[in-house]
């Protein structure tokens, strides 16, 4: 059950995200098998009257095939991968502090009373 729930909430995701390049995918193969299909039918018609253009013939499919490959090419690498939104960063607020806590504030260092209390034994052994 929870297979078939992350397959078709993967194709979903993947769906509304890439929606646009499938879409282009899908038209540019759909204008490559129909110029392949036009080709073969003008290659039939003229393999039999005209041998002289077929290489006219050949010229123009890879050329248009070409055509479409570079622009699909060009369209994917103009897509810009989009991130996600960011949360605008909270502003600090203009607040005066008290003296003591602008001395806490430019210490480099912070101790807890632990601290404090280890560094007190230490210095006691080392007396």
């Amino acid at each position: 059950m929870f297979n078939l729930l992350f397959k078709t909430g993967t194709y979903y995701v993947l769906w509304h995200k890439f929606r646009g390049q499938f879409i282009y995918l899908l038209v540019s193969a759909i204008f490559i098998v129909l110029t392949f299909s036009i080709y073969e039918d003008v290659y039939n018609v003229l393999k039999t009257t005209d041998k002289d253009s077929l290489w006219v013939l050949m010229l123009i499919k890879y050329s248009v095939l070409m055509l479409i490959i570079a622009l699909n090419i060009r369209h994917f690498r103009a897509i810009k991968v989009k991130a996600p939104p960011q949360k605008p960063k909270k502003r600090a607020s203009k607040i005066k502090l008290d003296p003591i806590e602008e001395y806490i504030k430019q210490k480099p260092v912070l101790k807890s009373k632990t601290d404090f209390i280890l560094e007190k034994y230490r210095n006691k052994k080392d007396a």
